[in-house]
């Protein structure tokens, strides 16, 4: 059943076009007709009015756990203007508006909770439609939210093949309604299951558990907090940030993970015979991809986290759950299943069950002997596999030349020392309160609501000044900059700064080197967050944005820098400017300074080196290591 009070939540979003309507709305009466099984209030992506209420789609997705995107040939039409900038109108070339459908707005509002929060997003792919990335890239792109894993995240959605004409739909929708019963808040209405005895009564046996119960028991044993090494082996990685770790998880500060993961450069070698071989219709692997992003990309969360990756295929796949003396108490395993030759065709076959083999130390010496020679063998894998820059420097990324130690360390603010912005939903909420306010003066357009804020707030102080006096916009910009300011200190309140940072400041500061701070946030927001550690005194130079605001002088111009150096009387010094953002590199490199990125943000270090970085470091924190500075 659904609950169809329309004040209810929303927990399902369904989103086509006009020709995946009637297959949409079909997996909704399926839903609808299991008597046993509440799925929560279901919504279309037409579904704006119910009675005489008239609703803002763009407010219900928000509170969706599932998105179910309806791929037919035309999704992505409309979606962007013939010159390419995204369609706000709901209108294609010949005038016809699309009404049953999704727009434009709606994705980009999906993208933006898949970025801030764990959401599932399926594809039922009409027909064999697939979905045009191409398209979705640039309308994230115009609207400010594009990610550095967004165009590989939809590239990679598992595809649910519809064939109107030959699917039989109740075994179909039956299989996708699985999916949702997993989620603890769905399914409220199904009676008890009878408890059926433990597997473990039989001290020799060891249980298979489904994949359901794995999920459910890793979650368990994550949160129960008595396990603060986890060790995983076999995986490609996606698995483990998709699959089994809550965006919750990544946030435990008493939680080291080891990760055993395939050799991408062999996997890569694997899919490329088996895709040129596969029969017509399957779909090819495409894992390598994002094992090697993984292996470039930071780790932003606070969860301690190392990778390696193997020399070799894996036999083995699972998890190892370690007590505080490391010592493995609880494991998971399967073996990888081999095919020399796939009736489907293709390559030599690899694949794992679902289901998982559980053994617990605790229930029998048969189980604890089997967890010891699990563990030693995870440990021999460890030692003699390639760590995260063997692996680089295997696939032919060359080390930077180590630059020499500066006398002048000058540093970024937000993502270098602290991030504001972790949760990106606060920069819609930044956007809002910008729009709305300029709205009073100019006319705004919708797409100005969906970006983020900083560059709305950019584009729309530079549109006042054009459209007024400069004295009456000098008056306009003033208030703006302070509704800004004003959002950023109640941010930084909220807001610590990196663990460690305190530590590194005043490390370099008694070894001898000078520091100041360029940032494009207020001056008095820095100082203050600074202040409240102690730690402003040891800075002789904290240049923020200007106030009154001027865009043409924040990064990437090296306006800032030079200004800092100038205050700090620092010309001809060996200078470093550190910083997590690609502008801060070009800005840097303009003012003629050692550009070190730091890959704490939203970038990877090769980013940072693709943008003219002299060197990278994975934080701020690193500098005290190469340095030879002792943090107290």
């Amino acid at each position: 059943m659904i609950d169809e009070h329309a004040d209810s939540k929303c927990r399902i979003f369904l989103c086509y076009r006009d020709s995946g309507a009637e297959t949409a709305k079909m997996f909704k009466n399926y839903l609808k007709a299991q008597k046993k099984i509440n799925y929560g209030r279901v919504w279309y992506s037409d579904d704006e009015c119910v009675g005489n209420f008239k609703f803002n789609i763009l407010n219900i997705i928000p509170q969706c756990d599932y998105f179910f995107l309806f791929i037919s040939s035309d999704f992505t039409k409309g979606f962007l203007t013939p010159n390419g900038e995204n369609n706000l109108s709901g209108f294609v070339k010949d005038g016809t508006e699309y009404r049953e459908c999704i727009t434009m707005q709606e994705i980009a509002a999906i993208e933006m909770q898949r970025q801030s929060r764990p959401v599932t997003i399926v594809t039922v792919n009409i027909d064999g439609s697939t979905l045009d990335v191409s398209v979705l890239e640039k309308v994230f792109a115009n609207a400010g939210i594009l990610s550095e894993n967004s165009v590989e995240f939809y590239k990679n959605l598992n595809q649910n093949v519809y064939l109107r004409r030959q699917t039989d739909f109740e075994l179909f929708a039956s299989r996708l309604a699985k999916g949702l019963e997993l989620n603890d808040g769905i399914g409220i209405n199904m009676p008890q299951e009878a408890e059926t005895p433990s597997p473990l009564s039989d001290a020799s046996a060891l249980p298979i558990i489904n994949e359901r119960e794995y999920q459910k028991a890793f979650s368990a044993l994550i949160k129960s907090g008595d396990y603060p090494f986890v060790d995983f082996f076999g995986y490609t990685g996606q698995v483990l940030s998709s699959d089994l770790l809550t965006y919750a998880d990544r946030y435990s500060l008493d939680l080291t993970l080891r990760i055993l993961q395939r050799n991408y450069v062999i996997e890569d070698a694997d899919e490329k015979h088996h895709n040129e071989s596969i029969s017509k219709g399957l779909r090819p692997w495409a894992k390598a991809e994002s094992i090697k992003r993984m292996c470039f990309e930071d780790w932003p969360y606070s969860m301690k986290r190392v990778i390696r990756y193997y020399a070799h295929q894996p036999i083995l796949k699972g998890a190892l759950f370690c007590n505080a003396n490391k010592r493995a108490v609880i494991g998971f395993f399967n073996f990888q299943k081999w095919e020399e030759v796939p009736l489907s065709g293709g390559s030599e076959f690899k694949s794992v069950p679902s289901d998982m083999i559980f053994v617990d130390s605790r229930a029998s010496k048969t189980h604890e002997t089997l967890l010891e020679r699990l563990q030693s063998q995870f440990e021999y894998e460890w030692a003699h596999a390639l760590s995260q820059e063997e692996m680089k420097h295997y696939t032919g990324v060359s080390e930077a030349k180590k630059p020499d130690r500066p006398e002048i360390i000058i540093t970024d603010f937000d993502r270098t020392l602290i991030y504001l912005y972790r949760d990106v939903s606060l920069l819609l909420q930044l956007a809002k309160i910008i729009s709305d306010y300029y709205s009073l003066y100019i006319k705004v357009d919708e797409s100005f609501y969906m970006r983020d804020g900083y560059n709305s707030w950019h584009e729309l102080h530079q549109k006042v000044y054009d459209e007024y006096t400069e004295e009456q916009s000098a008056q306009i910009n003033a208030q703006a900059e302070k509704l800004v300011t004003k959002f950023e200190m109640e941010t930084e309140a909220k807001t610590p700064l990196f663990d460690g940072v305190d530590k590194t400041v005043k490390a370099l500061h008694e070894g001898g080197i000078r520091l100041g701070i360029v940032s494009s946030n207020a001056t008095e927001v820095i100082s203050h967050c600074l202040s409240k550690y102690g730690l402003v005194s040891y800075f002789e130079s904290i240049i923020g944005r200007e106030n009154p605001f001027n865009p043409l002088h924040v990064k990437p111009s090296p306006y800032q820098i030079n200004m800092c150096i100038a205050h700090m009387g620092a010309k001809g010094k060996r200078i470093w400017y550190t910083g997590d953002d690609i502008i801060d590199m070009k800005a840097a490199k303009q003012a003629g300074v050692v550009a070190i990125g730091i890959a704490s943000g939203k970038y990877s270090e090769k980013d940072l080196y693709d943008a003219g970085a002299d060197y990278c470091f994975p934080s701020f924190n690193d500098l005290t290591d190469y340095l030879k500075l002792q943090s107290k």
